[in-house]
C-alpha cells in the first residue's frame, strides 16, 4: 500500500512539474560591438523562443543585464532593467504613437533644414542618413556569394547585403532542415517582427524564411554569423554558439516578482518634441 501511495505522489509531482515546462528553442550568441568604447569586447546574449513568446537576455555595462520579453498572446513587449529592478511595457498602440512622434520630428527638422546653408544641410543629411525617411527606407538586398562554408558544426551560405549599392551586412546562414528545427518552432520571432512593424520599418525584423518562402534579394535560413557595416567600417559581429531544443519553465516569460513599472521613456518624449515649448 505504501508503495502505491509513493508511486501516486511521484506521478502527481511529475505532472505538476511538467505542466510548468514548455518546449522551445534556445539560441546563444557571441556579440561584439566595434562602434563604441568596448573595442570588440565579447558578450553573450541568450534567446529563449516558444510558440507565442520570446525572451532575450542581453548583457550591458558593468555586469548588468537587460531582459526583453515579447508576448504575442498579450500583444505586448516588456523591457526589464535587472540592475534597477524596473520595467516598462510597450504595446502596439505605443509603437504607433512613437512612429507618429518621430514622423512629426522629422518633418519639423526637414522644414528647418530648408533655411540652412547648403554646407550645413549636407552635413545634417549625412549625420541623419536614412533616419530622415524612417519607415520609407530601403531593405537590404542580399547576394549569394558562396555555399558550403563551415562555421562551427553548421554548413552555411555566405550572403552580402547592400543598401543603395553600399555594403551594410555580411550573413552566413544555415537552412532550418540542416539545424533540425521547423519554421513553426521559430514563429514567435516572426510574430515579434509583425509587432514592431507598427513602427513603420520596412526591414524584416528577426524574420526567418524558408527556401520556399524566400524572394529575390532575400536569404533563407538562420543567420549563424552576421557582420554589420556603416560607411565601410565594421560595426558589430554576431556569432551563434548554440541552437538547441529545450524545455523552458513558463516563469521565464513572466515578469519577475517585485519589479517596479516605469513609464516608457520613448513615449515620454512627446512633451519634449522640437517645435513646441522649447523651440
Amino acid at each position: 500500500m505504501k508503495i502505491v501511495i509513493r508511486l501516486s505522489i511521484a506521478v502527481i509531482l511529475i505532472s505538476v512539474f511538467s505542466s510548468s515546462l514548455t518546449a522551445g528553442v534556445y539560441v546563444e550568441n557571441i556579440e561584439k560591438d566595434f562602434s563604441g568604447m568596448s573595442g570588440g569586447q565579447e558578450m553573450t546574449s541568450k534567446i529563449f523562443i516558444e510558440k507565442d513568446r520570446v525572451r532575450m537576455e542581453i548583457p550591458v555595462m558593468m555586469g548588468k543585464m537587460v531582459v526583453m520579453i515579447f508576448r504575442a498572446d498579450k500583444n505586448l513587449f516588456w523591457n526589464i532593467d535587472t540592475g534597477n529592478n524596473t520595467y516598462y511595457e510597450m504595446t502596439e498602440a505605443d509603437l504607433k504613437k512613437m512612429k507618429a512622434q518621430v514622423d512629426r520630428m522629422m518633418e519639423m527638422m526637414k522644414e528647418q533644414m530648408k533655411n540652412m546653408p547648403s554646407d550645413h544641410k549636407e552635413m545634417m543629411e549625412k549625420m541623419m542618413g536614412d533616419k530622415m525617411d524612417m519607415g520609407e527606407g530601403t531593405k537590404p538586398v542580399y547576394t549569394k556569394k558562396e555555399s558550403g562554408i563551415k562555421i562551427g558544426s553548421w554548413n552555411t551560405t555566405h550572403y552580402i547585403g547592400t543598401e543603395n549599392g553600399e555594403k551594410t551586412e555580411e550573413v552566413w546562414a544555415c537552412e532550418l532542415e540542416d539545424i533540425g528545427i521547423d519554421i513553426e518552432e521559430l514563429d514567435a520571432l516572426n510574430k515579434m517582427g509583425e509587432f514592431f512593424a507598427a513602427m513603420g520599418s520596412d526591414e524584416d525584423f528577426m524574420e526567418i524564411k524558408t527556401k520556399k518562402d524566400v524572394k529575390p534579394g532575400e536569404f533563407s535560413g538562420v543567420p549563424i554569423k552576421e557582420i554589420q557595416f556603416s560607411d565601410g567600417k565594421k560595426m558589430s559581429e554576431t556569432l551563434v554558439r548554440k541552437i538547441e531544443k529545450r524545455s523552458f519553465d513558463s516563469s521565464l516569460f513572466e515578469l519577475p516578482s517585485g519589479v517596479k513599472k516605469m513609464e516608457n521613456p520613448m513615449t515620454q518624449q512627446q512633451g519634449m518634441m522640437p517645435g513646441q515649448n522649447d523651440w
